[in-house]
């Protein structure tokens, strides 16, 4: 994939600075296109040109790990890591164990999140640590029962609620960035606030537009 035009679309939408711009962004293509190397090396650039003054990013790439496809991990995630940056309270689960960290131990992986990543090449498989697994971990949860249902119901809430609340003391806003989202359990993303907060933008990275957000995107 050329980067510079994919560069120039990517920070229209995470800095929102053109008239008509949705607040969300995909790049679609089949496996191997360089999708996450693009998006990868973006979000290096991202945050090493801009980091006082930018959005707040989080970013998730499915592809890093074995359980960074866990939907309800995933989430929970990424509820801690809002809650904890904008200091929100214990939005989490009691359960998420691995939540329960040291001061050190967070300010460490804290760090961890603000360097950039190092950039990769198109075709290059991610590690499985590092910034590309920073919302990987915890259980999923998914019995394939009513409760795992429900689980997933309230963590959609609960994500709504934080991002809502996450926004407001973002200065410059948030963006999620998802590559892989179409293995993410859900690939419809029903678990995604409609509408978005506003100040938040998503970019995904996909084989194929998820049914939940068809009508609401941009596409590249």
């Amino acid at each position: 994939m050329a980067r510079p035009h994919y560069f120039e679309l990517l920070d229209a939408t995470a800095q929102q600075r053109t008239a008509g711009t949705s607040a969300i962004l995909a790049v679609v293509g089949p496996a191997g296109v360089g999708k996450t190397a693009l998006l990868a090396n973006w979000l290096r650039r991202a945050r090493s040109s801009d980091s006082s003054t930018g959005p707040f990013m989080l970013a998730h790439f499915v592809t890093a790990s074995a359980q960074s496809a866990q939907l309800v991990s995933t989430l929970r995630r990424m509820i801690a890591e809002l809650s904890k940056a904008f200091s929100l309270g214990r939005h989490y689960d009691d359960d998420s164990n691995d939540l329960d960290i040291a001061p050190q131990q967070q300010q460490q992986q804290q760090q961890q999140r603000v360097n950039a990543p190092d950039a990769v090449a198109d075709g290059d498989d991610l590690p499985g640590t590092g910034v590309f697994a920073t919302l990987t971990g915890g259980a999923s949860g998914d019995d394939g029962g009513g409760g795992a249902q429900l689980q997933l119901e309230r963590l959609s809430t609960t994500l709504g609620e934080v991002l809502r609340g996450a926004a407001q003391r973002a200065g410059a806003g948030i963006v999620l960035l998802l590559d892989g989202v179409d293995l993410l359990g859900d690939g419809a993303l029903r678990w995604l606030p409609t509408p978005l907060p506003p100040g938040v933008r998503v970019l995904l990275g996909a084989r194929t537009v998820p049914a939940g957000v068809r009508n609401r995107c941009d596409i590249v």
